[in-house]
């Protein structure tokens, strides 16, 4: 058996699996998110925010698709179109509406001094 690590944090200090690059590596949909979040006073976006960002965003180009009809709007969002958003890509169907395909989260952040900072 491999001994337990410990890791010692600083106080006011804290490590989390993180989704987003905070430091510069995004793509458009990720900085779109983040100077949503910013503007609307959310100090750190989660992927919480980001799924409930992209349900909207996902649901309003299907509405859109479907000009505006529900039905055409689900089975837009089932006919395995390819779906950009803040939390990475997706891709729906009739027997999948979890949507994931690649890994989730995929880097580690900090808290420290006041800033987040990626590891």
């Amino acid at each position: 058996d491999e001994p337990m690590r410990i890791l010692l944090l600083r106080p006011g200090e804290c490590w989390f699996v993180d989704m987003f690059h905070r430091d510069g590596d995004r793509t458009s949909m990720v900085e779109e998110f983040l100077n949503g979040m910013a503007a609307n006073g959310v100090k750190v976006p989660t992927a919480n925010h980001a799924f409930g960002w992209d349900c909207a965003a996902h649901c309003a180009a299907a509405l859109n698709a479907a000009r505006d009809d529900l039905s055409g709007a689900v089975a837009y969002l089932e006919s395995g179109v390819m779906l950009a958003g803040a939390s990475g890509m997706c891709r729906f169907g009739p027997e999948n509406h979890n949507g994931r395909f690649a890994p989730g989260p995929h880097t580690v952040t900090r808290w420290h001094r006041g800033r987040l900072e990626e590891l």
